[in-house]
């Protein structure tokens, strides 16, 4: 949320700073990062899940939202691309175009 006050007129915005922490959840997953007000993932992060397997990227209240990696257990690339509520929508691939699952 910004604010914004009249100094002398002019008009400063002031955004609230960017809430960065760690969080370990009970079932042995990880998330290090931008946060809410509501603690959830918010802002650039990475979550490790227990099982091996890692996103690093943008985050939505919660979710996968915007340019992310997904990595498997392995630290391959599972997929790389744009993300929207959780879901896996478009890829980027080497020549930085970024096509929709119905075009792979």
């Amino acid at each position: 949320m910004t604010t914004t006050t009249p100094i002398n007129n002019t008009t400063v915005s002031y955004l609230p700073p960017h809430l960065i922490d760690t969080i370990h959840y009970k079932n042995g997953d990880k998330y290090t990062g931008e946060i809410n007000e509501k603690r959830e993932p918010n802002g650039k992060g990475t979550m490790c899940w227990k099982n091996g397997r890692r996103y690093e990227g943008q985050w939505t209240n919660g979710k996968k939202n915007g340019q992310g990696i997904e990595y498997g257990a392995n630290g391959q690339v599972n997929l790389n691309g744009e993300w929207k509520d959780d879901v896996f929508v478009s890829v980027y691939n080497s020549d930085d175009r970024r096509r929709t699952l119905d075009e792979i």
